[in-house]
């Protein structure tokens, strides 16, 4: 994936922009919100990530995995 690319080579915030984009094409993609998260998370930009957990948990409430990742970001 060109997102994961661009982190590796130290270009996160165009990562972002990468995942964002996708992500906007396929709003309903846990595990693309998923890659979104964690590279929000590992940018510091925990406001977003937090926001973006919370669309996570929205989309499949009973999924335990999803609500721990929302509490970390609390």
């Amino acid at each position: 994936m060109h997102a994961l690319a661009l982190e590796h080579l130290g270009r996160r915030d165009e990562a972002i922009a990468v995942m964002e984009a996708l992500g906007r094409r396929r709003p309903m993609d846990a595990e693309l919100l998923l890659g979104r998260i964690q590279m929000l998370r590992s940018a510091r930009r925990l406001d977003e990530a937090r926001r973006q957990a919370e669309r996570l948990v929205e989309l499949d409430p009973e999924n335990a995995r999803f609500r721990l990742l929302l509490r970390s970001l609390r």
